[in-house]
């Protein structure tokens, strides 16, 4: 078909509408359906801009930089990354020529709407993504407006976090079940080696302190009751925790205690404050004296280590957050996962359960690790193939993609752009597509 075909197509779908805030879906619905593809010498001339709110961690961040090199491999463009958090996307590896500064000014860094952002002097793009939205928000194209004023509904997308409210309209709903796009997984074959400083035998147990009811250490405890039994002939097991659990070792120490102490002859806890360096818990069982040492000095660590640190660790990982668990299965996808359930992400986990299949993710009692689980052996290969958003969302991204390379070849569409974005209401777009 000619572009001339193209536009008679796209006219007639506009003509078929009976809302103007469908007009953007008919024209990337038909390319979907022409199946036509972008070429990478057509494509790699377009600019595209990432814009990049980070909300509660590293994970938006990390989100962002994956999105990003998934564009710059399809298509070879220019990607501009703009955050709030540059230094963060730097850690991981990203061209700081291809980095920006989002200014907060004296402001909170973390969670901040584009309208109260700054942006330096930028050429023009041509695609602009929201990626991710937060979660406690909807997709606001005022609000983009404010920081770049010629973002529009054909050229500004939006990407959820992981299984958001499929009401709010994103573009792309990444996650896992039904009308969803995927996870975001990397070929981390080319990370190879170890962790420097990390030795003997350990597990992961990489998770949050940011819950509305409970406090994380109840969910490291229960994975701790796990890999105490799985682990009690070994003579030391190391678990990697994040920092914060010092500040609650009390609590937590006393939650192990309770739960340890059901297995045991005799339980000896050791808490030792060496500059908040290390926890040590020391327990007897009938046959051997085994020592679990609670590491809280490894974290954080880069992109590339993290990955290490997985891939080398024992088979049971316990991790939060949509890109923790994201790249535990994208290196290692025998492992044994738990996820640790923020009130937030609890659909996400319910999903995760029924497709992967992992029957204790469903509820929060045992997502964090369970008994029940001492004998599991997981293989979440087939899980993968099946929920990569490199596969679920690339036709819809192509779509999208030609289209803007076809604006910029062919005045026609251009000015059939112009078109929608100048109309107000149905009745004015539907009349300007008649007499176009």
């Amino acid at each position: 078909m000619s572009v001339q075909d193209d536009l008679e197509n796209i006219l007639d779908g506009i003509l078929s509408l009976n809302s103007m805030k469908n007009v953007k879906d008919i024209i990337w619905k038909y390319y979907l359906k022409k199946k036509s593809k972008p070429s990478q010498r057509d494509a790699s001339k377009l600019k595209i801009l990432i814009l990049n709110s980070p909300c509660h961690g590293f994970g938006d961040i990390i989100f962002a930089m994956k999105f990003g090199t998934y564009l710059k491999d399809w298509y070879k463009a220019k990607v501009t990354i703009a955050t709030s958090s540059v230094d963060g996307l730097l850690k991981l590896g990203w061209n700081k020529q291809d980095a920006v500064v989002l200014s907060t000014g004296k402001n909170r860094e973390q969670c901040r709407r584009f309208k109260f952002l700054k942006i330096p002097k930028l050429s023009r793009h041509d695609l602009i993504f929201l990626a991710p939205v937060q979660s406690d928000l909807y997709p606001d194209l005022h609000d983009v407006k404010k920081l770049i004023p010629y973002s529009n509904r054909l050229n500004t997308f939006t990407l959820s976090e992981y299984n958001d409210s499929l009401e709010k309209n994103f573009d792309f709903n990444t996650g896992v079940g039904k009308n969803r796009d995927g996870m975001f997984f990397t070929n981390t074959a080319k990370i190879k080696g170890k962790v420097k400083g990390v030795k003997g035998k350990y597990t992961v147990a990489y998770i949050s302190d940011v819950d509305e009811n409970e406090s994380g250490y109840h969910c490291l405890s229960s994975f701790l009751e796990l890999i105490a039994v799985k682990y009690k002939n070994k003579k030391e097991m190391q678990i990697m925790i994040p920092e914060w659990i010092a500040r609650e070792s009390e609590d937590f120490l006393s939650s192990c205690e309770k739960k340890l102490k059901k297995h045991m002859s005799s339980l000896k806890i050791i808490y030792k404050e060496e500059g908040i360096i290390k926890t040590e818990i020391l327990f007897q069982t009938d046959k051997s004296l085994i020592r679990i040492v609670l590491k809280t000095d490894i974290f954080p660590l880069p992109y590339d280590d993290m990955i290490r640190l997985f891939k080398n660790s024992e088979a049971d990982v316990l991790v939060t957050g949509d890109q923790s668990i994201t790249d535990v299965l994208s290196c290692c996808y025998k492992k044994n996962i738990f996820y640790q359930t923020l009130n937030w992400k609890i659909g996400f986990a319910k999903n995760l359960s029924r497709y992967m299949p992992n029957k204790y993710l469903k509820s929060k009692k045992t997502a964090c690790g369970t008994l029940k689980a001492v004998d599991q052996k997981s293989n979440y290969e087939k899980f993968i193939r099946e929920w990569d958003f490199q596969k679920l969302a690339r036709p819809k991204m192509d779509a999208i993609v030609l289209f803007a390379v076809n604006r910029k070849k062919h005045q026609d569409l251009e000015d059939l752009a112009t078109l929608i974005l100048s109309s107000k209401n149905l009745a004015t777009v539907k009349k300007r597509a008649r007499d176009f």
